[in-house]
């Protein structure tokens, strides 16, 4: 009911800015779980292979 609703309301345009919310937040939660160390970050000493 409320999907029907919303995609009558804005279309094909829901899809494509539901998934890049979606990837957003992710993004997000990737960055924040970096910063508290529970994943690994970036790092310098890999020979210079950017």
């Amino acid at each position: 009911m409320v999907v029907d609703t919303l995609v009558e309301t804005f279309g094909p345009f829901l899809i494509p800015a539901t998934v890049f919310v979606v990837g957003v937040i992710g993004y997000g939660i990737l960055i924040v779980l970096t910063r508290y160390g529970l994943l690994p970050g970036r790092s310098h000493s890999n020979g210079g292979n950017d």
